[in-house]
């Protein structure tokens, strides 16, 4: 027979003692591991042994099926200097390419890849020009803005030569 692993997301709902947390079981459901106990897991992601986790409390990573994690530190793209300005993670994902792995973590804030297990990475954005449009001149994101849930704003604008901007 071949051992069931499921991993779950969970989260507190009708009894006092359930907790945000992720949970594991190998033994098909019928008894359950409770790990990183007061996140809020969004996503999972699997490379054979290897578990990774978008959450909201970061983006989380064990290479021992989770006995032990370590959460990833701020992305930052050393070519284009663009980061990821936030630590909340709704998604991840791997995938080969030419038989190379590639991370693939997205957040509220871009979407980022890793090819070497996040020791360099890459900031992939999409955003409208304002210089190559005359609409918009300018524009902030996340849009809407909650102060709950995100710590930064975006503006986008480009000016030709250093001067003051007013916002």
């Amino acid at each position: 027979d071949t051992v069931r692993e499921i991993w779950a997301a969970t989260i507190e709902a009708t009894d006092a003692d359930e907790v945000r947390a992720v949970s594991r079981s190998v033994n098909g459901g019928a008894t359950w591991e409770v790990m990183l106990e007061g996140t809020f897991p969004h996503n999972f992601a699997f490379d054979d042994s290897v578990v990774y986790i978008a959450a909201d409390e970061g983006m989380f990573i064990s290479n021992d099926g989770g006995k032990n994690w370590y959460n990833l530190p701020p992305i930052s793209d050393p070519f284009t200097g663009e980061e990821i300005l936030t630590e909340t993670y709704y998604s991840a994902g791997v995938s080969k390419y030419q038989n190379e792995k590639i991370l693939w973590v997205g957040s509220a804030d871009g979407l980022a890849s890793t090819t070497d297990n996040g020791n360099t990475w890459r900031v992939h954005r999409s955003y409208q020009s304002t210089r190559l449009n005359s609409t918009p001149n300018a524009y902030a994101y996340p849009s809407p803005f909650s102060p709950s849930r995100h710590d930064y704003i975006r503006f986008q604008y480009d000016i030709t030569q250093p001067g003051e901007v007013n916002i």
